[in-house]
C-alpha cells in the first residue's frame, strides 16, 4: 500500500519491542488533539472514550519498564523517531511519574550521547523482566526496580544513590545537571 500510513494504536501496556522495531515513528500523547484519532482509538479498542486527556499512570496505562527503556535506547543509539506531548512528562493521575514520563523527561533534559556515556554505555544483559542493572556507564547505571508492585526505571550513581530523584528530576534535567 504505497503512499499510505499504517496506523497502529495500542494500549501502552500492550506495546512490545517488536512494535517499536516495526514502527517508522513512535507517537504517544496523553492529550488527543484530533477527533479522528480518538474515533480510531475507540473503533480499534471497542471503547467509547470521550476524554481528550488521560494521564499516564503506573501499571496498565503505562509502557512496561523494559519496553520504555528499550524505546529510549533505540532513540538514543539508533535515532528511532519519537514524538510526544509536553504533558507526557508530568505526574500521572496517581501522582507518580510513569515510565513514559521518565523517558520523556530523559529525552528532553539530557543529551542522549551524554546519557549513554554516563548511564548506558554497557548493556549488562539482564532481561526477561528481572529486576536489576540493565545498563551501566561512566557515572552510574540504570535499574528497573519493583516499587509497590510496579516495575519502574531508575537511574543510580555507582555508589548506589539514586542519580535522578523524582519529582526533583525536572529541575536537574532542565539544567542539564547530573547529581554527582
Amino acid at each position: 500500500m504505497e503512499g499510505f500510513v499504517d496506523l497502529v494504536i495500542k494500549k501502552p501496556s500492550e506495546v512490545t519491542t517488536k512494535d517499536i522495531d516495526d514502527a517508522t515513528i513512535v507517537y504517544f500523547s496523553c492529550k488527543i488533539h484530533n477527533a479522528g484519532i480518538l474515533s480510531a482509538y475507540n473503533y480499534l479498542n471497542g471503547t467509547n472514550v470521550s476524554s481528550t486527556e488521560k494521564k499516564w499512570t503506573l501499571g496498565d496505562n503505562d509502557l512496561p519498564a523494559e519496553t520504555a527503556l528499550y524505546l529510549y535506547m533505540v532513540n538514543a543509539t539508533k535515532g528511532k523517531a519519537i514524538m510526544y506531548n509536553s504533558a507526557d512528562k508530568g505526574l500521572g493521575s496517581d501522582n507518580k511519574y510513569s515510565n513514559i514520563a521518565r523517558i520523556c523527561l530523559t529525552m528532553s533534559g539530557i543529551d542522549r550521547d551524554q546519557f549513554v556515556t554516563d548511564f548506558a554505555h554497557t548493556k549488562e544483559g539482564i532481561s526477561g523482566g528481572v529486576t536489576g542493572k540493565y545498563y551501566s556507564g561512566n557515572v552510574g547505571y540504570i535499574n528497573i526496580d519493583d516499587e509497590n508492585g510496579n516495575k519502574i526505571i531508575n537511574y543510580y550513581l555507582e555508589s548506589g544513590e539514586k542519580a535522578l530523584k523524582m519529582p526533583e528530576v525536572q529541575d536537574h534535567l532542565l539544567t542539564g545537571e547530573v547529581i554527582r
